[in-house]
């Protein structure tokens, strides 16, 4: 079963407790349920600027395209959001948001059967539509102010009763909320209620007398939580720690508030037993409810607050307003107390109450046991499986990645493109020494990822030992991948990587002409460096020259690598001594070497064309895989009439480009790799951008042909789609 999330409230890498609660019960459907397969789009809004002068837009900014988080490919496409009128535009904005991420997916391969929607408007609202553009079926979660307070508004009240009406079923954390859908009008038959659970491994008891130590805090002490707007009553708590002389408050959150409720504190003279402690990361909350006798919530809508169930987990007793589902999750008096009316005063009585009378820390924690996530996800899933059952639909085994494309009507739809880079120093290509190279500067390198990121693309950098031991450049590419803009592998120049060889002949250039043992002894020390600079083992390679072959993938396994971009498709390196590969086919494949490890080989792409046209050679003529050279009349054929071609904007117009990207696409090739060398970017670096404009002029093509590939469909494709889809296959290949 597969299963396409759509929200915008989701963690992501700048904020990661942004609708931690749609996380965790996607976690707890795919630990109770192995056979669900999950993806997520969680659209963040538009903006150009990542400056703290921007508020939370600057932040918006920061987030990552594309992250995987407890295994989840996440992606996070931008939505285009007017200030001030956002409430009416944003279904339809989300709407189209949704329609080209989804495309993107399909390009990929990865077909769906039901869509996750979370918060009716206007996200359950936009994926309705998408759902009907698709032909999905839709369930849509209700989370809380979607209910209780947008539908004051008429439009969007009326938007949400139709995407209910059209949903193949809703759900909501809380009765309350159940109710009032169907106030509304909603047909109560197709809603069902399923509760937030909590993490009973995450949120525990702790030693709270040590914890409190760290604070240097002293007698009852209060928590309250959450966002700092004015809904969510940290005022309320404030005034009621007015009338508890002897009790401090721990505020956790951030947000616009902040100036007014430390004015507040100031003027309550109570500034001295109130700490703010501002955004506290989702691992470290579970201390803070631990430093607290009890959890003081002043909303005044919630639909199913999930801070009430984690500070039970903790043995926190909890207060709260008789507000919506609140009453369900304190149902127990070991779970502490429900107030009415809501007033400062009211809250100030029962805390006072629940302080001089506090519960076993085990009696709470016993109480929050009944929510586990578990049953939550076993209720999800069993809902899927029935709205399934209803559509006659059944999960799609995964498509296995090296089957050609199936949707390429009439081959105008190209398929997904990976951008790589041969990421190395300057050097004199006639004449490489291990000595006398030069670096580019980190500007032309930016330029270019400037490029990927208005196009969404995360590039792949394949990076040689003299970029890695400059502490500069590797500290630059270091936080591009720790910012999920680009992703980092090995490119081997056995002249410059330690134990540097003199090159007796040209054909050393190439690894598979290296001596074997000199080969692997390069490797593992630029592997090494790798692990050293970055914290972690690279598992891409593309050889130097593109020198590659059987024996050099031996090589490769031996240091970990599963994943190589070198077999150059339609080229013949042998007048230098290297290899031939004029008959090898673009299509991707996979490798087994002698000890049994598997190798995917992504040929960066090309084709041989008829010279002096754009008429090349369907695939099917070439042999998958075959690193021998064919003999007879087809050589003769092939090496006399026909010229190679690579998918790159070296040397090659953007009609060109798209010339091969359609050819590749009609011999059904499912994935295409884009390269060129990073010393293209730095004029008069290679024989390709003699000065600046031809640097300008190179970036304009690869824009032009990106450009082209997004508007018709192909999208694009980074490492982490390649390495969960090898997964999938690897049993089977074995």
């Amino acid at each position: 079963m597969r299963i396409l999330v759509l929200t915008t409230l989701y963690p992501n890498a700048i904020k990661p407790s942004h609708g931690v609660f749609v996380e965790n019960r996607l976690r707890a459907v795919a630990r109770t349920h192995k056979g669900c397969e999950i993806r997520v789009i969680a659209p963040v809004p538009w903006f150009p600027f990542t400056g703290k002068i921007f508020g939370a837009y600057g932040e918006y900014a920061k987030v990552p395209v594309r992250e995987w988080r407890y295994g989840f490919e996440i992606r996070h496409p931008r939505f285009f959001i007017p200030p001030k009128i956002a409430m009416n535009f944003a279904p339809k904005a989300l709407e189209k948001c949704f329609t080209r991420a989804i495309g993107d997916v399909l390009a990929e391969g990865w077909d769906f059967d039901l869509i996750d929607a979370h918060y009716f408007y206007p996200d359950g609202v936009a994926a309705m539509a998408v759902g009907e553009h698709f032909n999905k079926p839709v369930v849509i979660t209700a989370r809380g102010t979607d209910i209780n307070l947008l539908p004051k508004f008429p439009r969007p009240r009326d938007m949400i009763i139709k995407a209910a009406d059209k949903a193949s079923a809703s759900i909501t954390v809380c009765d309350a909320l159940r109710d009032e859908m169907i106030g509304l009008g909603i047909k109560g038959d197709k809603i069902q209620t399923l509760r937030n659970g909590v993490d009973l491994k995450q949120f525990r008891p702790l030693d709270r007398d040590l914890l409190r130590k760290e604070l240097n805090l002293k007698g009852p002490v209060i928590a309250s939580i959450g966002h700092l707007i004015k809904r969510k009553g940290h005022d309320l708590v404030l005034r009621a720690l007015a009338d508890l002389p002897e009790a401090s408050l721990l505020i956790a959150g951030d947000g616009p508030e902040r100036r007014q409720l430390e004015h507040l504190a100031r003027s309550l003279k109570i500034e001295n037993r109130v700490r703010f402690l501002g955004r506290i990361h989702p691992t470290k909350m579970p201390e803070i409810y631990n430093m607290a006798d009890c959890l003081a919530l002043g909303s005044d809508r919630e639909g199913w607050p999930n801070v009430l169930l984690e500070a039970m987990a903790c043995g926190t007793p909890c207060v709260a307003f008789d507000i919506w589902g609140c009453a369900e999750v304190i149902g127990d008096k070991a779970a502490g107390l429900i107030v009415k009316p809501r007033t400062a005063e009211a809250l100030a009585k029962a805390l006072e109450s629940l302080l001089a009378n506090l519960p076993p820390r085990t009696a709470t924690r016993n109480w929050a046991e009944n929510f586990s996530w578990d049953d939550t996800a076993k209720g999800v899933v069993k809902l899927w499986q029935n709205i399934l059952t209803m559509a006659g639909t059944s999960a799609v085994p995964a498509r296995p990645i090296w089957t050609p494309v199936a949707a390429l009507p009439e081959s105008k739809t190209p398929p997904p493109v990976m951008v790589t880079v041969d990421t190395e120093e300057i050097f004199d290509w006639n004449n490489p020494k291990p000595v006398g190279h030069s670096l580019s500067l980190l500007g032309d390198f930016a330029r270019f990822q400037i490029l990927c990121e208005h196009f969404e693309i995360i590039p792949h950098y394949f990076l040689t030992w003299p970029l890695m031991e400059d502490t500069k450049t590797a500290a630059w590419f270091k936080q591009l991948f720790k910012s999920g803009k680009a992703t980092l592998g090995l490119h081997l120049h056995g002249w410059e990587t330690p134990p540097a060889h003199p090159l007796k002949t040209e054909s050393q250039l190439y690894q598979s002409s290296m001596p074997q043992e000199l080969h692997l002894q390069t490797l593992q020390h630029l592997a090494m460096l790798f692990e050293t600079v970055f914290g972690f083992r690279a598992t891409t390679h593309r050889a130097g020259r593109y020198g590659i072959s059987p024996s050099v993938l031996e090589d490769l396994a031996e240091i970990g690598i599963v994943h190589d971009f070198s077999p150059s498709a339609g080229f013949d390196f042998r007048a230098q001594g290297g290899p031939d590969f004029t008959h090898l086919s673009a299509h991707p494949f996979y490798h087994r070497t002698r000890m049994g490890d598997i190798i995917t080989c992504l040929p960066p792409s090309g084709a041989r064309a008829i010279k002096r046209t754009q008429v090349f050679l369907p695939q099917k003529l070439n042999a998958i895989a075959n690193f021998k050279s064919a003999t007879g009349w087809q050589e003769n054929l092939q090496s006399h009439l026909t010229a190679p071609m690579r998918l790159t904007p070296e040397g090659n117009s953007s009609d060109a480009m798209i010339a091969l990207a359609r050819a590749l696409a009609q011999s059904h090739v499912p994935l295409l790799t884009l390269s060129f060398h990073s010393s293209t970017l730095t004029p008069g670096a290679t024989p390709y951008t003699k000065d600046k404009q031809d640097v300008k002029n190179f970036l304009t093509r690869l824009e032009q042909f990106l450009l082209w590939q997004k508007q018709h469909g192909g999208g694009f494709f980074d490492i982490g789609y390649l390495d969960k889809q090898r997964s999938k296959t690897l049993a089977n290949l074995q």
